[in-house]
């Protein structure tokens, strides 16, 4: 309040002033919004373990911090384009959550070719089929780099216990779904 009257009172130069106070408040806009992206994240990563997993919320802190998407390929940086950032709230975001911890759910009471993991498997395929427009190329690129712990591509840190798993039962997903196919594609003669 002072500054304010020592202004009203004074000769100022009310551009410089004005400027200089959209500037603090951009600054702290800023920061505002970097501790909202912090409380999402860790909100998202409760809702992913129901827990609050200090490990992971430091590993996804670290990457934050890092340059990123520098040594990233055109290709890499179209995929991880397509794919919903947790902290933006997308639909899709909700679906990849609900489908995460199921998964991590089944890992320990299911094979990986049992009925209920294939389902959420299948669900896990049509997401990512209409997110990559159909293109298995892209989807299976998608796949290679979330199996990866390379920190450019900023993946929500998942254990390699479910990676493993969802590996295992997309190799049975993608066997029948080709067995079936191809048997669609042939018919016995009489």
């Amino acid at each position: 309040m002072k500054k304010i009257k020592e202004h009203l009172e004074g000769e100022t130069d009310w551009e410089a002033f004005l400027k200089a106070q959209y500037e603090r408040l951009e600054r702290e806009k800023k920061r505002i919004e970097h501790l909202m992206n912090g409380i999402e994240t860790t909100l998202i990563s409760y809702q992913m373990e129901g827990t609050i997993d200090w490990r992971k919320l430091l590993e996804i802190y670290r990457y934050g911090k890092a340059e990123g998407q520098r040594s990233l390929t055109p290709e890499e940086r179209e995929i991880i384009g397509r794919l919903p950032r947790l902290e933006d709230r997308a639909p899709e975001s909700g679906e990849w959550i609900r489908f995460y911890r199921q998964i991590k759910g089944l890992t320990q009471s299911h094979p990986p070719d049992s009925p209920d993991v294939q389902r959420v498997v299948a669900q896990i395929v049509s997401l990512s089929e209409r997110m990559f427009g159909g293109d298995l190329e892209k989807m299976e690129k998608a796949w290679e780099m979330r199996k990866s712990p390379k920190p450019d591509y900023r993946f929500y840190p998942v254990d390699d216990e479910v990676i493993q798993f969802l590996d295992r039962a997309f190799e049975v997903y993608w066997r029948k779904r080709r067995e079936k196919e191809d048997g669609r594609g042939h018919t016995s003669s009489n």
